[in-house]
């Protein structure tokens, strides 16, 4: 499938966060705890997160409909060499057409045009599908994190070199 990939204004958010449900809608029963689409985000916080800089949104679009979307912006926790992206998601009639490897491919675009050294992500460890895919896209596991008020790690974090 053709689509445009592109960086876009707050304009979008209120289109890239329904996508974001949608796509993230299935891991609610799979994973805890659940997105944090569902559990921090709303319109308003991504929307004044893109307005104080501290997110990007890319989109990719088919003619004027949504395909997908990606969150991405500096990586706080090395903001000298990360950049970090999340909330990939991509219409889910659509998963495995290659929209969410173009996405990252951008993201990866954007990071290395700013100089920064690594992409960086965060996979739930119970989503196994996911982590085989960026590693097979060139990421690896470089550390664990835990979700505040759980006893056990919750997600890898992964890195690319760029």
């Amino acid at each position: 499938m053709n689509v445009s990939i592109y960086e876009t204004d707050k304009s979008n958010i209120g289109r890239a966060y329904d996508l974001m449900k949608m796509a993230f809608a299935q891991q609610r029963n799979i994973i805890d705890p659940e997105p944090g689409i569902f559990r921090n985000d709303t319109i308003r916080s991504l929307s004044s997160e893109i307005d104080r800089g501290e997110k990007r949104l890319v989109v990719a679009l088919h003619r004027t409909r949504l395909m997908g979307c990606v969150l991405c912006g500096v990586n706080q926790e090395n903001p000298t060499e990360d950049f970090y992206f999340g909330r990939l998601a991509v219409r889910p009639r659509y998963f495995g057409n290659g929209i969410g490897r173009q996405l990252v491919e951008e993201v990866e675009r954007l990071a290395k045009e700013e100089k920064f050294l690594r992409s960086t992500c965060a996979v739930r460890i119970a989503l196994r599908q996911n982590i085989a895919m960026f590693e097979k896209w060139g990421y690896e596991i470089v550390g664990e994190g835990t979700h505040t008020g759980y006893a056990e790690p919750t997600y890898y974090k992964m890195a690319k070199s760029l």
